[in-house]
């Protein structure tokens, strides 16, 4: 037998909205989405103003160790380079490729990430990642 529920926590009211159905396929794919209900996910969205979508993202250890490994010097070539001209360092060719080189390379391990990243969860801009 089913326990009784307090008469302050019954839900005994409820809201009708009318969709698309363009607008409820949206909202049921949420929901889906979310691991909730759809009447569970909209009485979310309306108190709460924002349900969290959780995706896990699978990973190598070895091969973010290798990522990790190679932002270490970079992140240290551009400590050193905002350090020089904190401390009034002139601005050289030398010291723009150094830098160049450094934006180039961080630019290549997110590109990798993303891709590793993408092809765990999907499209990343779909998600608003």
């Amino acid at each position: 037998m089913r326990p009784k529920i307090d008469h302050e926590l019954k839900r005994g009211k409820s809201v009708n909205v009318r969709l698309t159905n363009i607008e409820y396929e949206c909202i049921q794919e949420s929901a889906r989405k979310a691991g909730m209900s759809l009447s569970e996910y909209c009485r979310t969205q309306t108190l709460k103003g924002k349900v969290e979508i959780h995706y896990p993202i699978v990973a190598d250890m070895k091969e973010l160790r290798e990522v990790a490994r190679q932002l270490a010097p970079i992140g240290n070539n551009l400590n050193q380079i905002a350090q020089y001209f904190h401390t009034g360092g002139s601005r050289s060719e030398f010291v723009l490729q150094e830098l160049n080189k450094a934006v180039r390379d961080i630019h290549s391990i997110k590109d990798w990430i993303d891709k590793q990243a993408g092809d765990q969860i999907g499209d990343r801009k779909t998600l608003g990642i």
